[in-house]
């Protein structure tokens, strides 16, 4: 689904159907009379026949399509478990074949199949427990919630529950920060009033994150973030990202946002983060190449752009960590 105003964009397969509902008694169920398009007295959902098919406008903004706990959506995977809070096919374990590598370097260099495989966005590891705190983690680049599996264990399950942000790395990263605030921070999606959440971030996700905090500072509501946490961040950007820009025959939209000197990175400290979240930067400065060119980095993200002068200005607290780019997780 695309995040573009006034946009909805389902990827869908040739015998898939297509309806759109509102919930015109506000009670949380959907009936057949609450179907809005098609617009038909019918209300028979649409068959796609094509690979192509664009219909519209489906829905406005007076006519809200609203997703609730009590409607059961069959899921496109196996293996996942069912939830009272979380949509379907939403709890994995990390050990799930969504999770491996290769369909993380599947999101980097094509999204579109990415998201045809995975389009929730969301995943958590047990059913949500009323009370407990959500930290929600966000990878890298090429990156999958797999990559958080050792910080996930050591949580105190007691007191918070692990959510990820699995998205295509290689896609705009702009639209990525706004799919981050509505799911997580809008109160739209997921509802944190009372249990605000923590965020985790590594690599290429801290500016995702970034930029979601500072969207949210700017709409001035939604959920208040308590902590934000990044480990190994480029918030100064990548220059064998700025160098691939130049040079490469095909650009990813995520290398032209990571570059170094990127309007995305020139802007990223913009706005400030909000007044009561805690930011702690991690970084790390072990470089196991055995020759070493350039300046001194994590083995990938030079510790100038990890320290970026906005960055540690934010931080209520620096470590650094005789750490790879990947072994600081």
């Amino acid at each position: 689904m695309s995040a573009d105003p006034g946009t909805i964009r389902f990827i869908c397969r040739p015998g898939d159907t297509l309806a759109a509902f509102c919930d015109k008694r506000h009670d949380g169920f959907f009936t057949p009379e609450d179907c809005v398009w098609p617009s038909d007295s019918s209300g028979c959902p649409v068959a796609v026949k094509d690979r192509n098919i664009e219909h519209g406008p489906l829905i406005s903004k007076t006519r809200p399509v609203v997703f609730v706990r009590h409607v059961k959506i069959r899921s496109l995977d196996d293996g996942a478990m069912e939830s009272n809070y979380f949509p379907a096919g939403s709890i994995r374990s990390l050990s799930d074949s969504l999770f491996d590598p290769k369909i993380g370097m599947m999101g980097l260099f094509d999204p579109t199949s990415f998201v045809d495989k995975s389009p929730r966005y969301f995943y958590a590891l047990k059913e949500h427990t009323p009370g407990k705190q959500p930290v929600v983690f966000v990878h890298g680049i090429g990156g999958t919630p797999r990559d958080f599996a050792a910080i996930a264990a050591s949580l105190d399950t007691a007191r918070f529950e692990a959510w990820f942000f699995y998205y295509p790395s290689g896609d705009d990263l702009d639209k990525m920060a706004k799919l981050f605030f509505e799911i997580f921070l809008s109160g739209n999606i997921v509802n944190t009033d009372r249990n605000r959440p923590i965020i985790c971030a590594h690599s290429m996700g801290g500016i995702v994150v970034r930029k979601a905090l500072a969207i949210y500072r700017e709409e001035r509501h939604g959920s208040a973030v308590p902590v934000y946490v990044s480990l190994c961040t480029p918030y100064g950007g990548n220059d064998a990202a700025a160098a691939g820009v130049k040079s490469a025959p095909v650009v990813l939209p995520a290398w032209r946002n990571v570059a170094s000197g990127s309007n995305y990175i020139k802007t990223l400290f913009d706005v400030p983060f909000p007044d009561s979240l805690k930011f702690h930067l991690l970084f790390g400065f072990k470089n196991i190449e055995a020759i070493k060119t350039g300046e001194n980095s994590d083995g990938t993200i030079a510790l100038e752009s990890q320290l970026r002068e906005e960055a540690q200005n934010s931080a209520v607290e620096i470590h650094g960590y005789n750490e790879t780019h990947t072994s600081i997780l």
